[in-house]
C-alpha cells in the first residue's frame, strides 16, 4: 500500500493531462495491483501497523503467522498492550490444549475400560 501511494503521489506531481475522477487509493489501489481482494489487503495493513515491538512478541510466542491474533492484537492502543494481548491468547490457546488432551486421556480410558468389560 505504500509503494502504491507514493506512485500515486509521482502521478499527482506530473505536469501532463491526468485521467479524471478521484484516483483510487489506499488498501484497493493496493490490492488491485498485486492481486488480492481489499479486505486482505486492509487486514495486512493491520498487522502492519503492530509495533515492533508486538511483532518481536508475536514470534516469540508463535503467532506471527496467525492473522486473527495479530489483527486482535493490532486492535489494542498501544504496544505494551498489543504484547499483552498477544501473550494472552497465547496463555489460551496452551489451556485449550491442555484441556483437549485431558479429554482425549478421559475418552481413551473410558474405551479402554469398555473394552476390558466385553
Amino acid at each position: 500500500m505504500r509503494l502504491t501511494e507514493q506512485k500515486q503521489e509521482e502521478v499527482s506531481r506530473q505536469v501532463a493531462a491526468k485521467a479524471s475522477g478521484r484516483p483510487e487509493g489506499g488498501a484497493r489501489a493496493a490490492a488491485r495491483e498485486i492481486g488480492v481482494d481489499d479486505r486482505a489487503a486492509r487486514r495486512a495493513a493491520q498487522v502492519d501497523s503492530l509495533s515492533d515491538a508486538a511483532k518481536a512478541v508475536a514470534r516469540e510466542v508463535g503467532l506471527d503467522d496467525n492473522q486473527s491474533a495479530l489483527l486482535a492484537a493490532a486492535a489494542e492502543k498501544d504496544s505494551e498492550a498489543q504484547a499483552e494481548k498477544l501473550r494472552e491468547i497465547k496463555r489460551r490457546k496452551e489451556e485449550r490444549e491442555i484441556i483437549r488432551k485431558a479429554g482425549d486421556a478421559i475418552v481413551s480410558h473410558d474405551a479402554n475400560d469398555e473394552a476390558a468389560a466385553d
